[in-house]
């Protein structure tokens, strides 16, 4: 009876050493365990401000990830620019819906300028706390993996 089968996890043995890894990688790398680590949802008990979808909102969104990411928000600049680029989060992943051959971006992160990391948002995620802080916190492990190596600060 087909209740009775195993059922066959969905990740290849492949996929699941790469996974396996990457955990080491990152315990190596920022000195915590993922299995400790706190996870965080952008939810009503996460933003401790009312979300109107305002630019200080968006500000207000990189201050707090940025503190659970254990980065200064202080040495962030954060600009905003137009580039409507729809995403569709599912199950399965974050999608983009754009022409191919289009180079349309949510956020960007520019290299340290006069000792800031510049940040940049697209408005259209104001709209929405759960796309933002999922941008946000995109942009802000850049200056985790990258922007903080090269500056020559530790994590």
């Amino acid at each position: 009876m087909f209740w009775n089968r195993k059922a066959k996890s969905p990740i290849t043995e492949e996929d699941e050493d790469w996974i396996i890894s990457s955990y080491h990688w990152f315990e190596q790398a920022f000195g915590k365990k993922l299995t400790e680590t706190e996870i965080f949802l952008p939810t009503a008990q996460f933003f401790d401000f009312e979300f109107k979808g305002t630019e200080e909102d968006g500000l207000n969104a990189i201050g707090l990830v940025a503190e659970k990411m254990g980065i200064d928000a202080s040495t962030i600049e954060v600009y905003f620019f137009e580039e409507f680029q729809p995403l569709d989060f599912t199950d399965e992943g974050v999608y983009a819906n754009y022409e191919e051959g289009t180079e349309l971006v949510n956020g960007e992160y520019s290299k340290v300028v006069d000792g800031l990391y510049q940040i940049g948002l697209e408005k259209s995620l104001l709209k929405n706390p759960v796309k933002l802080t999922a941008t946000v916190a995109h942009e802000l492990a850049h200056i985790k993996l990258l922007g903080r190596r090269k500056a020559g600060a530790k994590r």
